[in-house]
C-alpha cells in the first residue's frame, strides 16, 4: 500500500514526496507564542508508563505547532521544533518523519525502532516507540496563536496564565458543562478538544450559535464570558489555557 507524507518537506522524487490530496495545507503566520510543557503528573498531563519497545502516544496541550512563522516540519538536520528534555531523552532518542499510509489514521509505531518518534505538527501529536520505562520531563515549542484584530481584547497582553483541563458529561448535552467561568479580565483562552468525539462551544445557553470542533480540534475563546461546551455522544476531556490580568 502506497504510504503519504504529512508535515514534512516533500523533496522532489524522494520516497517521502507528498501526494496531491494528502499533504497538509502550509499555515502562514508569524502570530506565535514559545511554551514549556511540564511530563510530570498533576501539571499539564502525564506520560503513560510503559517498558521499552511498547507504545508511547503524547498529545500536547497546544497545537499546531510553528517554526519561523510556518506550520512546523520535519527537521533533516539542526534543533526539532520540539525541542525534548528531562529524562524522557532516554525514551525518545531520535525523531524521524511523520508517516502515515493511505487510508489510516495514526503512522504504523510497531515498525519504528526503539526510541524513535515521529510528530504531527498540525496536531501535536508524538507517536513514539520507548527506548525506556521514563515518563518525566519537559517539551518546549511555540505554537499558532490567532491573529489580532484592532477590536479584540486579545491586544491586551495577559499578565496570569490559568491551564486545566475540564471533563465535559455527556449526559449534561442539553446544557452543556461550564469549561471557562466568566472573567472581565481575560484576554483570551487556548482551548483543545482532548477526545476522540466532537463537541460544540459557545456562551450562556445552547443554542445554534455553538460551533463545532472535531476530534483533537482547537479554537480560543477571546471573550470574557462564560463558555461552555456540550458533547452529544460521549464524554470529552477539554484542555484549555485561560489567558487574563
Amino acid at each position: 500500500m502506497p504510504t503519504i507524507a504529512r508535515d514534512i518537506d516533500p523533496q522532489f522524487g524522494s520516497v517521502n514526496e507528498a501526494k496531491p490530496g494528502f499533504a497538509l495545507p502550509t499555515v502562514n503566520q508569524t502570530a506565535s507564542k514559545i511554551t514549556t510543557t511540564a511530563f510530570v503528573a498533576g501539571t499539564d498531563f502525564t506520560v503513560s508508563a510503559g517498558v521499552a519497545g511498547s507504545r508511547l502516544i503524547i498529545q500536547l496541550p497546544l497545537a499546531p505547532i510553528v517554526y519561523l512563522g510556518r506550520t512546523a516540519h520535519y527537521k533533516t538536520s539542526g534543533t526539532s521544533p520540539v525541542v525534548i528534555a528531562g529524562n524522557l531523552l532516554n525514551a525518545m532518542t531520535r525523531e524521524i518523519p511523520f508517516i502515515v499510509k493511505q487510508g489510516d489514521v495514526l503512522p504504523d509505531i510497531d515498525t519504528y525502532s526503539n526510541g524513535e518518534y515521529s510528530i504531527d505538527y498540525e496536531t501535536g501529536t508524538i507517536f513514539c516507540k520507548r527506548a525506556s520505562n521514563d515518563v518525566t520531563g519537559t517539551a518546549t515549542y511555540s505554537y499558532w496563536q490567532p491573529s489580532v484584530t484592532s477590536n479584540s481584547i486579545n491586544s491586551t497582553v495577559a499578565s496570569s496564565v490559568n491551564s486545566n483541563t475540564s471533563t465535559v458529561n455527556a449526559t449534561n448535552a442539553a446544557g452543556g458543562t461550564t469549561v471557562l467561568a466568566a472573567r472581565p479580565t481575560r484576554t483570551h483562552a487556548d482551548c483543545y478538544n482532548d477526545s476522540l468525539v466532537d463537541v460544540y462551544y459557545g456562551a450562556a445557553a445552547v443554542d445554534a450559535t455553538f460551533q463545532k470542533v472535531v476530534s483533537h480540534g482547537t479554537w480560543s475563546w477571546d471573550s470574557q464570558q462564560t463558555m461552555k461546551v456540550f458533547s452529544p455522544t460521549a464524554n470529552a476531556d477539554i484542555r484549555f489555557v485561560d489567558y487574563y490580568n
